[in-house]
């Protein structure tokens, strides 16, 4: 399942990158969004398959508070990217002033909120690592 989503997101990547023809504003977010999937994929799927499986978390306890803070940022991300095209799609049917407004810049400033706003819950664990003296 994890090498699948790797590999799906990365040919999604590649795809939008290297096709210029899928250079264009609501492909963005697809790629966006698949990089974030990616970001899923690689940081947090294989140390939730290792949690799943071990019946004692056998990692250091830094680990585990890497592994939550990477989980909540990344899949809030992903979260935020479906919601974000899912505004899109609906605001380009239903709008049509909104196509004429639509650029990649704007579209690059509700991504890097989106992004924003996932990292803005990755405190409380890096705030408790401070507080018990394990983070220099």
């Amino acid at each position: 399942m994890i090498l699948c989503c790797i590999i799906g997101n990365c040919f999604v990547i590649a795809a939008v990158i290297l096709e210029r023809s899928l250079h264009n504003v609501a492909n963005y977010l697809i790629l966006s969004l698949a990089v974030a999937d990616l970001m899923v994929a690689v940081l947090v799927m294989p140390l939730s398959v290792v949690s799943e499986i071990s019946e004692v978390w056998f990692l250091h306890s830094e680990v585990c508070h890497m592994w939550i803070s990477f989980d909540v940022l990344c899949c809030t991300a992903s979260i935020l990217h479906l919601v974000a095209i899912a505004l899109d799609r609906y605001w380009a049917v239903t709008s049509l002033d909104y196509m004429r407004r639509r650029t990649a810049r704007r579209i690059l400033a509700d991504d890097s909120g989106g992004v924003g706003g996932g990292a803005q819950h990755l405190h409380p664990p890096t705030l408790r690592l401070a507080r018990h003296g394990k983070r220099s």
